[in-house]
């Protein structure tokens, strides 16, 4: 954010942030660039290149298990929202009108 955009208050006048960062053409080539010696490496591996299966198989092992770890979240979050009743609906056994007597009275302390 430019010092110019902001005003006295510190407030944007009219300025919409955006919800995706800013790609310029520099780092465009340079996930191209990445990209493209992964997937030459990778075209390696599969040609039977030792070194090649070395360097593809932790990286595919990463990437598999981040996606298994992105999947099993999306699960647990969409089990989540299936939730039948909201706590409020369910019915404790063990609660009362009145909060209970306090079983261990307070120790008086002098100070």
């Amino acid at each position: 954010m430019r010092r110019s955009q902001l005003g006295r208050d510190g407030n944007l006048h009219g300025v919409v942030f955006m919800l995706l960062p800013e790609f310029t053409i520099r780092n465009l080539f340079g996930i191209t660039f990445v990209c493209g010696v992964f997937f030459s490496v990778v075209a390696y591996a599969v040609r039977g290149a030792s070194w090649a299966v070395g360097i593809t198989a932790p990286v595919l092992i990463v990437a598999g298990t981040l996606v298994l770890q992105m999947a099993t979240y999306v699960l647990a979050y969409r089990l989540g929202e299936l939730r039948l009743s909201s706590p409020a609906d369910l019915d404790n056994p063990f609660a009362e009108d009145s909060p209970s007597a306090q079983v261990i009275p307070p120790e008086e302390r002098e100070w």
